[in-house]
């Protein structure tokens, strides 16, 4: 669904007469309402969680032999939503086969590689804090890694934008923004349904899109 069908959808189960917005920029105020009820429970639920799998991205980059400060904005362009590295996807390809590196904490890696110049084959990273430039131990040559990352909330700012969810879970977004209306505009039973279907929805998209978990087996003794 697009924004303003989102919008539409919100409307039709409060039970408000009509079939408007005709677009978000309204100036009625119920219908500014639920487009900020909308707009907002999209927000939140990106927020939600900070390993969504669908809020993935990829990129690569090549290694410069004896550099080991790659900024962010020579790794990924800014219209990539950038947030976070995910640290446990870099590897490197080396004859024609990826390799993992090991991620370091900040400090240590600098305290671990304090005044290292030589140069070999890529093993340890980090990122820098502040910033979120990559910095590996120095390279002998060019390499290329590749990386994963974590996106930034998309905002839906036009009538035909879309969330980028998959669209079967759109009626999550529904079901939190007549949350956010609140008993103020639902009768207290709407109210308490749509919060227990948002709960569910949650739930399944919990289901979906977090990484699994998994447990280490020991052998008995």
């Amino acid at each position: 669904m697009t924004f303003i069908e989102l919008v539409r959808a919100v409307r039709l189960r409060i039970g408000i007469q009509g079939s408007g917005p005709s677009s978000i920029d309204t100036t009625i105020p119920i219908e500014q309402q639920m487009i900020k009820a909308v707009y907002d429970a999209w927000v939140d639920l990106q927020n939600f969680r900070t390993d969504w799998r669908w809020m993935r991205g990829t990129d690569s980059f090549n290694t410069t032999a004896g550099t080991t400060t790659y900024s962010l904005s020579t790794i990924i362009s800014p219209d990539h939503r950038w947030k976070k590295w995910r640290t446990d996807t870099f590897y490197v390809t080396e004859n024609s086969q990826y390799k993992p590196l090991t991620y370091l904490e900040y400090d240590y890696f600098q305290y671990k590689h304090n005044n290292t110049t030589d140069r070999g084959k890529l093993s340890d990273f980090t990122v820098r804090p502040w910033d979120g430039a990559v910095i590996l131990t120095p390279p002998n040559t060019v390499y290329s890694v590749k990386c994963d990352y974590q996106k930034r909330a998309q905002l839906l700012t036009a009538n035909t934008s879309i969330p980028e969810i998959p669209v079967h879970h759109h009626l999550a977004i529904v079901y939190g923004a007549l949350e956010k209306m609140g008993v103020a505009i639902l009768s207290q039973e709407q109210y308490d349904h749509y919060s227990q279907q948002y709960a569910i929805a949650l739930g399944q998209i919990m289901r979906e899109y977090l990484p699994r978990k998994t447990m280490q087996q020991r052998p008995l003794a």
